[in-house]
């Protein structure tokens, strides 16, 4: 009889932290849905786009690997003349719709790009597919999207930096810096503009 008594003073006792972990979690999941639900966000911005220059001047000369004995070195240098030189500048703006995927403790946001643009100069770029994050503590926003133009297909990198942290819903300043931003191989980008949650 005490035995069984025993028993159930345990089983009840190893009941309570499962209880207090299950009302722990719900009422924790009462207080954050509107941090966890799915948000827009959007970029707009405006700037300068310059081209990247041709490097067909480079002598791009080089022994062939079966003239060479290993270990190569091969020297760097800084040789001015090997830069390419400084493009052309055009007009840019960017539009960029998405989709917020997920926000967590650490204020970091990360999103899919849903509907966007790129127009530089004339021509219009559509944004096909991207991601991309916004840490709210180092207030560092970066986006990889996969842009196309007839024929053409290539990477747009937009890296930036916020004035502040988003509230949800808010929109905080952003500038894109060159020459970490860019359209792949042919433009340097430099902008300004918003970055909105709704």
């Amino acid at each position: 009889m005490a035995i069984s008594k025993l028993l159930q003073a345990i089983l009840v006792l190893s009941l309570i932290p499962v209880g207090a972990y299950a009302v722990t979690t719900a009422s924790q999941s009462s207080h954050t849905p509107a941090s966890l639900a799915l948000s827009s966000l959007s970029i707009a911005a405006d700037g300068n786009a310059t081209a990247i220059g041709s490097m067909e001047h480079i002598d791009d000369s080089r022994p062939e690997l079966s003239d060479l004995s290993l270990p190569v070195s091969i020297p760097v240098t800084d040789n001015p003349e090997m830069r390419p030189p400084s493009g052309e500048e055009f007009t840019a703006s960017v539009s960029i719709s998405a989709t917020v995927v997920q926000k967590n403790s650490s204020a970091v946001i990360v999103y899919r790009l849903s509907g966007s643009s790129l127009t530089i100069g004339g021509t219009n770029y559509q944004i096909v597919n991207g991601t991309g994050i916004f840490n709210q503590r180092s207030l560092v926003l970066v986006l990889h999207a996969t842009v196309q133009s007839g024929d053409w297909t290539g990477m747009l990198i937009l890296h930036g930096h916020a004035d502040q942290a988003l509230s949800d819903p808010g929109t905080v300043s952003v500038n894109f810096d060159t020459p970490q931003s860019k359209l792949a191989a042919k433009f340097f980008l430099e902008l300004e503009g918003t970055l909105t949650l709704s």
